[in-house]
């Protein structure tokens, strides 16, 4: 099947649904589990503190 505008308004009401979230809040609305230790979260955190300051 290739239902263009089907994959076009999925990925727009996906959009909708994380605008203006934080990750913590994403992972809510989705059911998504932590997947990182908290070390492990603070280590990538200043790994790419650079990308904050863009």
């Amino acid at each position: 099947m290739d239902i263009k505008s089907l994959l076009d308004l999925s990925c727009a009401k996906v959009a909708c649904m994380i605008k203006g979230k934080t990750p913590e809040d994403i992972r809510a609305t989705f059911g998504i589990t932590e997947e990182f230790t908290e070390e492990e979260q603070q280590r990538i955190l200043e790994e790419n503190k650079w990308c904050e300051d863009v």
